[in-house]
């Protein structure tokens, strides 16, 4: 299997265990909006002592970045001068807006993580989503600010909405409704030999 194949089969397995996660609404939301940052990159293995466990590696733009990697990455031993580090990083996170009395799913937070099989080239995937609901105190469009109280008590907060595509829908927001904001964060790293 190449290096993009296990990428990607990798992203799936993930996508699949926190699928269930995404749509617990019993009732259609009112609105919802979603950010992604994304990034990515390469970098040239440049030493391995495998049983120090220090890697160094040169990043595209010509810097050596030196470190020991941890015990959770396996198979070590395979990575070898010359070999290319992927690393691509993706952060998503969606903002969805429901009426009072809508049965929004539980708050909370889930960590899945997979890695290549023992004796293959080191690959990991890490996918981290946490979900929040808030209750809406009131809405400033004036101001651009909305004030929320988590919806399982505390304190109330005012935030300024910097998104533009969320400002033309503050005036949708009313007191009462809820605000669920979901954090989804997934980080794919593998190593690849250039033949």
């Amino acid at each position: 299997m190449t290096s993009l194949a296990k990428r990607y089969a990798t992203i799936a397995a993930l996508a699949l265990a926190l699928a269930a996660l995404d749509g617990a609404w019993a009732q259609a939301p009112v609105a919802g909006i979603a950010t992604v940052t994304s990034s990515s990159g390469e970098a040239k293995v440049t030493a391995v002592d495998p049983a120090t466990r220090v890697v160094t590696i040169v990043t595209a733009d010509g810097r050596t970045v030196t470190g020991k990697v941890g015990d959770r990455v396996q198979n070590l031993e395979q990575v070898k001068a010359g070999d290319i580090a992927v690393v691509t990083y993706e952060e998503r996170t969606s903002f969805v807006l429901s009426e009072p009395g809508t049965k929004v799913p539980g708050a909370g937070e889930v960590v899945v993580s997979a890695r290549a099989a023992k004796g293959q080239l080191p690959a990991a995937g890490l996918m981290r989503q946490s979900l929040a609901n808030y209750t809406v105190v009131s809405t400033n469009t004036q101001a651009n600010t909305i004030t929320l109280v988590n919806a399982a008590g505390g304190e109330v907060r005012t935030f300024d909405v910097m998104d533009a595509t969320a400002r033309a829908m503050l005036p949708r927001v009313k007191p009462g409704n809820f605000l669920t904001a979901i954090d989804r964060q997934t980080l794919i790293a593998t190593i690849a030999r250039k033949p």
